[in-house]
């Protein structure tokens, strides 16, 4: 058994071409980029034998260190039958960002899937936390990301975000709903597949100058402002309410959990930064590769 990892700055082991496998080995793509970092790559690996592969996807954290600090992301795990040189797409969810004193954005979800059409090919997505509100919050802790595929609502049990409330993360169909604009300050949501930029974080304006605002993570998790973000996931989490209040710069909901596999777990990731993808042979084929040599 040999484990592998991949490093998503391009250092560790090389992915390029097809990347055997043998029962009981494991590839593990390990975040090196930033906190908060609203953009990245997805990484692509073609199975070297077909067979049965354990898959977990780890979403990040929301950011923030405020108030009752940010919600954890969700960890998924699933066995799923791969056919030879198969293609898989994967990215790995960034923590949501980071300002002292401010709330949190929302952490990023990890997703695998099958190709880049707009079809339903996600195989498991593991969703990202809520960013966490301000120290005044009623209700200042971010959410943990959601164990079922719809995203939470904020901290306070709010769907909608308000003039000056925190971004929902994305949907896998659609871009996250941004804030409210009132001409001041506004966090923007989560970027879905199909976006320019797909599974950009949010970002903020903040055209008054007042200096709030935390970016997404990578993997679609909202942009913060005066409140904290949702989580990216399958159902993006809901941006916190807030029309510019004290009370109500609470935490921002937990993003959606996704998974098509079988002997599926779902439980509270232990990770307390950026997500994780890590994928296990469990019963493959000879590696055409060797089959080839003898």
């Amino acid at each position: 058994m040999t484990a592998y990892t991949y490093n998503t700055d391009g250092t560790g082991t090389p992915i390029a071409g097809l990347q055997t496998l043998l029962d009981g080995d494991t590839l593990t793509f390990n975040p090196s980029a930033a906190v908060g970092s609203r953009t990245g790559t997805i990484f692509q690996w073609t199975a070297g034998a077909a067979g049965v592969y354990q898959i977990s996807a780890h979403g990040a954290t929301g950011g923030g260190i405020s108030g009752g600090g940010p919600g954890a992301g969700a960890e998924t795990i699933g066995n799923f039958t791969i056919a030879y040189e198969r293609v898989l797409h994967i990215v790995v969810g960034l923590r949501g960002g980071i300002e002292t004193g401010r709330s949190g954005g929302g952490g990023g979800a990890s997703w695998v899937y099958f190709s880049d059409s707009l079809t339903d090919a996600f195989l498991l997505v593991g969703g990202g936390g809520g960013g966490a509100g301000e120290n005044a919050g009623t209700f200042p802790k971010g959410k943990a990301a959601s164990l079922t595929t719809a995203g939470t609502t904020d901290a306070a049990g709010n769907t909608t975000s308000g003039a000056w409330g925190g971004a929902q993360g994305t949907n896998y169909n659609s871009n996250g709903i941004s804030g409210q604009s009132n001409g001041a300050m506004i966090g923007n949501g989560g970027k879905w597949r199909g976006n320019a930029v797909k599974f950009e974080g949010g970002n903020y304006d903040d055209g008054a100058g007042y200096g709030y605002g935390t970016t997404g993570g990578f993997g679609g998790g909202g942009g913060g402002s005066w409140s904290g973000a949702g989580g990216g996931g399958y159902g993006g989490g809901h941006g916190a309410y807030s029309i510019g209040n004290g009370a109500e710069r609470n935490g921002g909901g937990g993003g959606g959990t996704y998974n098509v596999g079988t002997s599926v777990t779902t439980r509270a990731s232990t990770r307390t930064s950026s997500g994780l993808v890590v994928i296990t042979a469990i019963s493959v084929a000879t590696p055409q590769r060797i089959r080839q040599i003898l």
